[in-house]
Formats: structure tokens, sequence, C-alpha cells
């Protein structure tokens, strides 16, 4: 299938991620569509599931172009909930029991919220007796889910994501070099952009996607067992997992190994192809990608996937020579709808592309990426324009943890900073200034009630000031490290 796809570009231009799925469907009846803790799926029972809790969706008051909340974890359930909210008409958010109860409340708050996908619920549905095919709208334009990714303010920034854009980034597929026969591990919480791309991209081919679960995500060893058991050829893994994985992958059955969502370190050439990829929520998946050859510091993010143009920028918006350090900003149909409700936002990072105005590519993103482009067009990160940094392969706005710090009595001033180890680690660390002594197990405590586990100093400091430029701004990079961390660079 993924051959005839190939030969039939056409298709993702004309349909949802419903459609190609159900094409896959049709050529794969009984080949196993999802495979997890709970359950697998074939896709014949995918789509019969999916159809019967569209009805149930339906019949609860679920509206075209609504969202619809999924709270079922790593399950088979998810992915029934996720094509039901489609088939529906309607978008999904991710709800992760992982994250504090009132971010979850925000979301849910913000995506008007008035159907919430639990287990029972689908359970229920699929005990009905079956109504038979439920048709779906098949309009590409329409909301298909929205990523939450970390805001300036503290509070998560909905990412807009079409049906357009899901099936514009599953397209780039061959490029990569992924099959129908593939069976995909999809590693990433199913809140992240990353999840999306992979439940897109594997019911578009026909693969099988396994859900890891959620007890084995931090044990490499029972990673690599899982891999093993299963026969998984396809999977992603950030950058410090990949390195721990490299070192105990005797007997792996992968063939290709995504590797990203922080800049990439000392990867070994491997028996297995090494990916590595540069993505994010905005661009719908994978922007750019390039193989892991030889041992280094650092690697490319190489060159984009074909159905996106790219632009390397100075700060006036003007292209800047090859090998000129500037901004990247890229276009095309995979490029987000917007942030949900932050037109302030949408007006300075979505622009009118002013270098080209062919369909689909009429608005540029500004990825906020500053990077370098070789003579062949393969791209180097430099280093984020902004503040905006990924811990443990999420990303996080220094600011927004900075907010919720600035919110605990009795500190005055509050500052965070990065810092990356040999290895490619990376480490959240809050400076602060305080009236009085502060209680740094009271001030975690505090900042866990409100901010997911990834945006939590790993180390606190109380300093007499923090560095500030001649403007008075927070000059992060006059920032050293800690003593104890003397051997690492601060980024």
């Amino acid at each position: 299938w993924s051959d005839t796809l190939l030969s039939q570009p056409e298709a993702f231009e004309r349909n949802t991620i419903v459609g190609l799925f159900r094409m896959a469907a049709a050529r794969y009846p009984e080949k196993t569509a999802v495979a997890a803790s709970d359950m697998r799926l074939s896709y014949a029972q995918l789509e019969r599931m999916s159809n019967q809790v569209a009805r149930a969706f339906v019949s609860e008051g679920a509206r075209e172009g609504g969202v619809i909340a999924i709270k079922t974890g790593r399950s088979a359930a998810t992915l029934v909930a996720a094509l039901a909210a489609w088939k529906a008409g309607c978008a999904y958010v991710f709800l992760e029991s992982a994250c504090p109860e009132s971010q979850n409340a925000f979301c849910m708050a913000q995506c008007h919220v008035r159907i919430q996908a639990t287990a029972q619920l689908i359970e229920a549905a699929c005990r009905d007796q079956d109504g038979g095919f439920f048709p779906e709208t098949g309009e590409r334009e329409r909301l298909a889910v929205v990523v939450y990714t970390s805001g300036s303010t503290g509070n998560p920034k909905g990412v807009c994501i079409t049906q357009a854009n899901l099936a514009a980034a599953a397209a780039n597929f061959g490029e990569i070099g992924f099959r129908s026969d593939d069976e995909y591990c999809c590693f990433a919480s199913l809140m992240f952009i990353a999840s999306v791309y992979d439940i897109a991209v594997s019911l578009s081919l026909g693969m099988t996607l396994h859900l890891i679960p959620k007890g084995i995500r931090r044990d490499i060893h029972a990673i690599a067992a899982y891999y093993r058991e299963r026969g998984i050829t396809v999977t992603f893994l950030p950058p410090h997992m990949a390195c721990k994985y490299i070192a105990c992958d005797e007997g792996s059955p992968l063939r290709i190994l995504l590797v990203g969502s922080e800049p990439v370190h000392n990867l070994r050439k491997r028996p297995y192809r090494i990916v590595d990829v540069y993505a994010s929520s905005e661009g719908c998946g994978i922007i750019s990608h390039c193989d892991v050859e030889d041992e280094r510091t650092a690697y490319p993010i190489g060159r984009t996937v074909k159905g996106l143009k790219y632009y390397v920028v100075d700060e006036n918006g003007s292209r800047v020579e090859r090998g000129t350090r500037g901004e990247l900003w890229i276009s095309g149909p995979q490029i987000c709808k917007g942030y949900l409700d932050l037109p302030e936002k949408n007006k300075k990072c979505f622009l009118a592309n002013p270098f080209d105005c062919a369909p689909g590519y009429e608005r540029v993103f500004r990825t906020g990426d500053l990077v370098t482009e070789a003579a062949d067009g393969t791209l180097s990160f430099c280093e984020r324009q902004d503040n905006l940094v990924k811990i443990r392969g999420y990303r996080v706005e220094l600011g927004g943890v900075e907010q919720k710090m600035l919110g605990y009595p009795g500190i005055t001033e509050a500052c965070c900073a990065a810092f990356v180890d040999q290895g490619g680690t990376r480490l959240l660390m809050g400076y602060y200034t305080a009236e009085r002594p502060v209680d740094h197990a009271a001030l975690r405590a505090y900042m866990a009630a409100c901010l997911p586990y990834y945006m939590i100093p790993i180390g606190l400091a109380r300093v007499e000031s923090l560095p500030h430029t001649a403007t008075g701004k927070l000059a992060r990079g006059r920032i050293a490290p800690p003593p104890e961390l003397n051997d690492r660079a601060l980024l």
C-alpha cells in the first residue's frame, strides 16, 4: 500500500486521515492496526468501533467543529476515540493524567469541551448494536486536534491542527522510508505532536502502531526487550534515550530509529538507520531530517521535506546568504492554523509569505530557531532566538516557569536557565531573589500543582541578585552554572 501511495500523492491532497485510514482498512481488514497493553485491534475492528463511538458522540451532543477531550491513557481506546471524533466532524484534545488538573481544566475550558471520551463511554458504545458505516464530511480544513505546548504566561498554548495539515505531513512518509509492513512504535506522550504524527502516518499507510506501555517508558532495558518481543521496525526516541538504547541494542529488530526533539549528540552508527529529525507542533511533525552516519558532537538538522519551503532570514525578514546565521521560516500545507485564542501571538508568528504566493504557501511560520544553510541546502541548528528550550524532549518556555515561581510568597525575581551535559541531556535550573529563606520542597510542591513535571527546575538557588542588561531585561546569558555543575556548559 505504501508503494501505491508513493505513486498517488494526490491521495493525500484530497483525503482526510479518516479517508486514508479507510483505504488502508479496505486493503488490510484483518491486519492489526493498533496494539496496546489493553487490547489489539484489527483495521476492521478499529473501523467498526470508531463508527459506534462516533454515533455515541453525536447522541451526546457532539457538533461539527467541536472539540472532544480524550482521557483514556496509552490504550487502543484512545485511537478509537480519536477516529470517532474525526468521523463526527470534531477535533480532539488529549488530556494527560500526569499533568496537573488545573492545566487539564484550562485546556478543556479553552477548547469549550462538552464531551469527554472515557473508557466507560467507549465500552458502552461498543456494546451497542453495530449501526454500520458512519459517513464523515471529508472537510479537510476542519480542526483535527489541539496540541498544547508551554506558553510564556505559564498557561499552555493550543496549536490548532487541521485534517489537511495532518494529511500533508503524512504525505512525506517516503522521504523517511516508512513502509506498510513496518511495526511502528509510539514512544511519545499522546498529548504531543510526535504521537499525533505517529497516528496519522501509521493509519494512513496501513502499519501496525504499537503504544509502548507507560510503565516502561523510562526503563531502556524494558524498552529494548519490548522492541524485540514485538518486532518493532520503526520508533522515535529522544536523544538521551537513544544513547542509552544504542548501548543495549543487541538483537534489535529496528530498521529506522528517529531521534529528535532537541539537538542530537554522539550517536554511533548502527546496523539500523538513525535519522535526526527536526520537528515542531506548528509544522505538524517532521520539518527536516538527516541520516546519522558517524559519531559527532553535533549533527545538522538536514534538508526540509519536499512539501515545505523554507527561508533563512535576518531580523528584518530579508533572506541571508548561505552560511550566515538567520531565523528559519517555513511554509507549506502542513503549517498549522495558528494558536487557539491568541490573536496577537498569531500575528507575530504567522505572516503572509513575502517570498511566495503559490496555493498552500501563502503563509510562513516563524520558528524562532536560528540556523545556517550550507551550499547544498543542508540546515544546521544554532540556537533558539527566544527563551524556549527543550527539556526531556518537551518544549518549555522559560518565562512561563518564571511566572509561576514569581507567584510563590516571598520571591521577588526569578530566572530560569537550561544547561546541557556531555551526553546532550538538558537540565533546567531556577534562580530567584527572595525577601526571606524559601523552603524548596514547598516551592516544588507549589509548582507541581500548576505545571507539568518537566517544567519544574531540577535545581533551585536563591541568589543576592540576578544579572540584567542596560535596558533592565534579565541577562540569562550571564548566568553561570552552579559550582556542582561546572562541567556543564550554559546553553
